[in-house]
């Protein structure tokens, strides 16, 4: 007897994708309020944004692209 997923592929590498973008943006979410939340500390006390700090900026930009 075949199973659900071999009658229907499209559709569950469809729910499997979404399932993956999902996880992508939650990750991408999380991380922008981590960095927010650091830029915001680090501009309380100086004013600009540290070299690991520009780093996260970059790859949340970059994050975003492959998410969408």
């Amino acid at each position: 007897m075949p199973l659900v997923r071999d009658l229907f592929p499209l559709a569950f590498d469809k729910h499997a994708a979404l399932q993956d973008v999902r996880m992508a943006t939650m990750r991408y979410h999380d991380a922008r309020v981590e960095v927010g939340t650091a830029c915001r500390k680090r501009h309380d006390r100086r004013g600009s944004m540290s070299r690991l700090e520009a780093a996260s900026a970059n790859f949340l930009r970059n994050t975003t692209i492959i998410a969408r």
